[in-house]
């Protein structure tokens, strides 16, 4: 496979594709976001206002919270009950107890931190399929992908599983192009992609 031919190199309409497969998974996503609760869920969101409020007073030693790790949902998590804190009238402890106290409200909130990580990764997942298969069979895929059921459902609720998959599927297309065409960056994108998909769910 030649990478090198035109109609393989990467284009403005490719980053314009990307871009619109985020927008279409954050919509499929965000309805009735907040009407359910499954049973992992409060574990997972008070796994992350522990990890909220020891990061605060610096005891990092309580940032841990479980084995999966999670990171990368419990940072997302984390950083939108932050930004929920900096729109309310109490301090940052008593507003993440209030929210831990209420799951049944702030679940919704929690569960955008899957829904835009799951989202941000389809881009990625094209931009990657695109020089290895062509444009349209690269839209075809990432298309039945972001609408998927089981995936998507996935996506909707606080777990790592649906960004685990999706990462892990993105740092095996970076690493076939590193194969076919080896530099520098498209290791460490490969590295960074298998380091993430880790860091959100040990297999």
């Amino acid at each position: 496979m030649n990478l090198s031919e035109p109609r393989q190199q990467l284009q403005k309409p490719d980053i314009l594709i990307g871009l619109l497969f985020f927008a279409l998974s954050v919509v499929i996503k965000l309805p009735y976001l907040g009407t359910f609760l499954t049973i992992d869920e409060p574990r997972w969101i008070h796994g992350a206002c522990q990890f909220l409020l020891a990061l605060r007073r610096g005891e990092l030693a309580e940032t841990y919270w479980h084995f999966h790790p999670g990171i990368t949902i419990t940072w997302g998590q984390a950083l939108i009950l932050w930004l929920q804190s900096l729109g309310s009238n109490l301090p940052l402890e008593s507003f993440v107890e209030f929210q831990m106290a209420h799951l049944a409200g702030s679940v919704g909130p929690m569960r955008l931190s899957g829904v835009l990580l799951t989202s941000l990764a389809l881009p990625v997942v094209y931009l990657g399929a695109r020089p290895l298969l062509g444009r349209w069979p690269a839209i075809l895929g990432v298309g039945l992908l972001s609408v998927n059921p089981f995936w998507v459902a996935h996506s909707r609720i606080v777990n790592g599983d649906a960004l685990a998959g999706v990462l892990m599927v993105a740092a095996y297309l970076v690493f076939a192009l590193l194969l076919v065409r080896p530099r520098l960056k498209m290791a460490a994108l490969s590295g960074l992609l298998v380091g993430l998909s880790l860091l959100t769910k040990l297999p």
